[in-house]
């Protein structure tokens, strides 16, 4: 087994993003479908011993022996969108060790090629930990030999991910009611299953008294009649057919009422609906009022010349 050696001051700083971590859980779960070894690369910056991991990509091992070729072409690709990104180390997912193996040190040989010190992100899915099942460590040569020394892991998010990551729990809770729902249907048709059966044993308790072959209990039968008085007189099929009927009945009304209501107004805006008898009496009072001259009257639309006799 590689040495390895516990974090101290020296240690290298690592900020992980959540992206990286979301794209190695995608990883995971398809790994896990096809039964495929996983492990991927990781993308970040380095600045003296402060180093930051942005994304990441998975490769492919086939025997302990890692696709160089796919590598080199998927580094090349990012480099075209993102040149700041460069090559800062992998990851690898191992269930039952959290710290480098002889695999992996035989893996981080040929990773060398890209980096001559990568870092190695060890994943462990399997761990009860309430913190995260992961460590990063950074390999040291210590009178001649490889070491490795646990480096220090924080989470850091920028505004983007914070976003992201505030979708992503938001559509978990969304899942999490859901699941509540689920769980109450549940209940309640525990409760309807249990209700079915209390009704089914009253049933056969109702045709053994009628049948005589079960001796009547009075208290009992009177508990029962009293439950049934209770019940709601609806369940009569000619009651639920005269309601319905009378609410038919009635949203037809209401949609006659709505129409001529809404004709009575378009008839007064048009100018189509006159109050003859009111404008007469108006006309009228124009001349007579105390203190004031009479007016010439005006002949209106309508008049006839008796009307305008008058008015004059």
């Amino acid at each position: 087994m590689p040495s390895v050696m516990k974090s101290s001051d020296a240690s290298v700083a690592v900020a992980l993003h959540p992206l990286p971590l979301l794209n190695i859980s995608n990883f995971y779960t398809r790994a896990v479908a096809t039964s495929n070894e996983f492990a991927g690369a990781l993308l970040g910056t380095q600045d003296g011993r402060q180093v930051s991991i942005d994304t990441s990509f998975e490769f492919k091992i086939e025997d302990g022996v890692i696709d160089n070729e796919l590598v080199t072409r998927r580094l090349a690709q990012f480099q075209q969108v993102m040149p700041e990104l460069h090559f800062v180390g992998w990851f690898y997912v191992s269930k039952d060790h959290t710290s480098p193996t002889d695999e992996v040190v035989n893996l981080q040989k040929q990773l060398m090629e890209f980096d001559e010190a990568p870092l190695i992100l060890l994943i462990q899915p399997g761990s009860d930990s309430q913190q995260l099942p992961l460590h990063v460590y950074e390999p040291i040569i210590d009178s001649g030999e490889t070491k490795y020394r646990e480096a220090t892991v924080v989470i850091e998010t920028g505004e983007a991910e914070r976003v992201a990551v505030e979708d992503l729990v938001r559509e978990t809770s969304q899942h999490a009611a859901s699941e509540r729902v689920r769980q109450h249907l549940v209940s309640q048709h525990a409760a309807v299953k249990i209700f079915n059966g209390r009704v089914k044993t009253v049933l056969e308790y109702i045709k053994g008294v009628n049948q005589g072959s079960i001796v009547p209990d009075q208290r009992l039968l009177r508990s029962l009649r009293s439950i049934l008085s209770q019940l709601s007189a609806s369940s009569n099929n000619e009651y639920k057919d005269s309601l319905q009927e009378s609410q038919a009945l009635t949203a037809a009304f209401l949609a006659t009422v709505t129409q001529g209501t809404q004709l009575t107004a378009s008839l007064k805006a048009e100018g189509l609906l006159l109050d003859r008898p009111a404008k007469k009496s108006l006309r009228r009072k124009r001349g007579e009022g105390r203190g004031f001259m009479p007016q010439r009257a005006k002949k209106w639309d309508g008049d006839t010349d008796e009307d305008f006799e008058i008015l004059a």
